[in-house]
């Protein structure tokens, strides 16, 4: 059964600033204080990574938006996806693919798949 995070981002209030909330299907959760310096996608993975590492979780990771608040969703598959979709073609995973991560800094990494 795959393992899922979800994030979303929740507003400031007059107590609290602009914060990132994730949680699992299991019911566990974290809220981390929005980094204004991040780009958006930032503060969603580093919500889903800490939490991962609090829940103990290892594998392959795929996300996508869940709506247009902009809430994501954080799936731990098993295996390699089966294929990458672009806008111009459709391409079968090797062990040869690489994925784009983008990190706190906006530096671009090319991570082994």
């Amino acid at each position: 059964m795959a393992q899922t995070i979800c994030t979303r981002i929740l507003a400031s209030t007059n107590c609290r600033p602009k914060r990132i909330k994730a949680s699992t299907t299991g019911g566990n959760h974290l809220t981390l204080t929005y980094e204004d310096d991040w780009k958006e996608l930032d503060n969603h993975m580093q919500a889903a990574i800490l939490l991962a590492e609090q829940a103990n979780w290892y594998g392959t990771v795929v996300s996508g938006t869940l709506n247009t608040r902009g809430d994501m969703a954080w799936v731990f598959i098993l295996g390699e996806p089966y294929f990458i979709r672009s806008p111009t073609q459709l391409k079968k995973l090797s062990s040869e693919v690489r994925i784009n991560a983008y990190l706190h800094t906006g530096k671009q990494y090319s991570v082994p798949w």
